[in-house]
């Protein structure tokens, strides 16, 4: 344990992830390498997707292919990661 008087100033991330899925903006509870966990999944068919990350004021951006699209109810989402972004994959951040 650190005593408070040892001048111990910690650091919080401010971490922002969304989904992108046909120009629409999914909210992500948690990320693995190839899983999501959505916070309202909704449905779409399988086919291209946009991460979108911000940890503090660094924002990167990925195309993943989601291999069994999204339910519904369901907050598990599979990824597969793509090496480069399908044509037609919207950028929601230009």
């Amino acid at each position: 344990m650190i005593p408070s008087s040892a001048g111990y100033c910690g650091h919080s991330a401010h971490v922002e992830m969304s989904l992108w899925v046909d120009g629409a903006e999914l909210l992500i509870a948690q990320m693995g390498h190839d899983f999501l966990i959505l916070e309202a999944p909704v449905d779409f068919p399988p086919g291209p997707a946009r991460i979108s990350l911000t940890v503090d004021a660094n924002h990167s951006e990925w195309g993943v292919f989601l291999p069994d699209g999204i339910t519904a109810g369901k907050k598990r989402v599979q990824l597969d990661t793509l090496t480069e972004t399908p044509p037609g994959t919207p950028n929601p951040v230009e």
